[in-house]
């Protein structure tokens, strides 16, 4: 036992390792920023087989050298989300989850607007389907998520009348990850997410430069192809049954759909997840 638990943490060791040399390396020459992440999740169970989530987020972006003058730097992004989840424990290792969350994102400084002026509040209305199988094999907890990131309406200054604004984008983004339960208290978390955008909105998938720069993700609607991967590593901590608290690591690559997948920038996130969990039968 001792040796199995020495030889996972190697592995999350090396797994991590990896991702850093990747990210001083590989990325060296690209254009770098550095954000806090924060989400408090409260789930509140309301049967053996539905919950409710109400999980607001934020992130700050203290560096940036991407942008002049500071510009974008501070409290760079707002989020909710909220709804139902339907839970099926399909035997004693396997169990699926169904979360259909609303999300809203808003974005409150973004580089080159000016700051204080309504119009330059950028935000976005989303609806997400997210189905969720979790594998237990021993101490390892297998994790497959799928989000199917389905934007309706989407407020930017690129797009300057409601017909733009109200439109539909389908972006999937599939997160594999795997737990490693050094006891009932603590446990190493690993992972990796892509995104690929599958459908593209009508009314808008022409427009596709501002200021001469590509416009790739939030908050436009998403075009065809891959446009960013996600590292994570991190540890769980489970204060009681009821209360988690998971620090992590985030390596973030944004890539070109329209030019090869090409490179374009790399972030680096001190990521925080506080989950409370209130049972209510």
């Amino acid at each position: 036992m001792k040796k199995g638990k020495f030889l996972a943490i190697v592995f999350f060791l090396a797994m991590a390792f990896t991702a850093l040399i990747s990210a001083v390396d590989v990325y060296a020459a690209v254009p770098t920023y550095g954000r806090t992440w924060e989400y408090f999740n409260l789930n509140i169970l309301l049967s053996p087989n539905w919950a409710f989530t109400v999980m607001p987020g934020h992130r700050y972006e203290f560096y940036d050298d991407t942008q002049p003058d500071n510009e974008g730097r501070g409290n760079q992004f707002y989020e909710l989300f909220t709804g139902p989840i339907y839970i099926n424990k399909l035997n004693d290792n396997v169990t699926f989850k169904l979360p259909l969350w609303y999300y809203y994102m808003g974005f409150p400084n973004m580089p080159g607007a000016t700051s204080g002026r309504d119009n330059d509040y950028y935000y976005s209305h989303n609806f997400e389907v997210v189905p969720i199988f979790e594998v237990k094999i021993g101490s390892f907890l297998f994790i497959n998520r799928i989000i199917l990131h389905n934007k309706f309406y989407a407020n930017n200054r690129l797009y300057n009348n409601q017909e733009l604004r109200r439109g539909w984008s389908l972006l999937m983004r599939e997160m594999v990850s795997v737990l490693y339960f050094l006891n009932d208290t603590f446990a190493l978390s690993i992972g990796d997410e892509v995104f690929i955008g599958l459908v593209e909105d009508r009314g808008t998938n022409e427009m596709r430069e501002r200021n001469g720069k590509p416009t790739i993700g939030e908050p436009f609607f998403e075009q065809h192809g891959f446009s960013m991967n996600r590292f994570y590593a991190g540890i769980l901590y489970r204060y009681d049954p009821t209360l988690s608290i998971h620090p992590q690591y985030i390596l973030e690559s944004i890539h070109n759909p329209s030019d090869d997948y090409e490179l374009t920038k790399k972030g680096h996130y001190i990521f925080l997840v506080i989950t409370y969990t209130l049972r209510l039968y």
